[in-house]
């Protein structure tokens, strides 16, 4: 199995510790389909008392292609959509909190440690559809395989 081959389950429990330091946790769940294919699933929630994020929530799934194995760790591509609700500033000033929906590309790895432990950064970005805007898909994750 690529990537896997020593670490038995084909689920993964992750968090995104570079979400987390912006004030807007993440936690994933992942599940291998084939030996080089997975779909996943993050949800990312912010405090409504924290003003200065423009994001209240986003759900983001997302399916995963593994192209290159390495000793311990393998390298992805992820095709993602994202649903969220984000405020929207205009020049004539805040309009509060709407729901958008996008979709994205990101490219990343990961590093495999003991016990199914591992480490994973990604950096991508994507469209939302009703704003135009762009959004960042970026993290590094600390999970476990089981």
């Amino acid at each position: 199995m690529l990537g896997y081959s020593q670490y038995d389950g084909k689920n993964e429990l992750k968090v995104n510790f570079m979400y987390l330091l912006l004030g807007l946790p993440e936690i994933s769940y992942e599940r291998t389909l084939k030996p080089n294919t997975s779909i996943g699933i993050s949800a990312a929630f912010s405090s409504e008392k924290n003003n200065e994020l423009e994001i209240r929530w986003a759900i983001t799934p997302y399916y995963r292609r593994y192209f290159w194995e390495g000793k311990d760790g393998v390298f992805f591509i992820e095709g993602n959509t994202i649903l969220t609700n984000q405020r929207i500033t205009e020049y004539y000033g805040d309009l509060g909190y709407t729901t958008d929906f996008g979709f994205g590309v990101a490219l990343g790895g990961k590093m495999w440690h003991r016990n199914g432990y591992f480490v994973e950064p990604y950096l991508g970005a994507g469209v939302l559809l009703i704003g135009g805007e762009i959004y960042p898909r970026f993290g590094l994750s600390l999970g476990k395989r089981f």
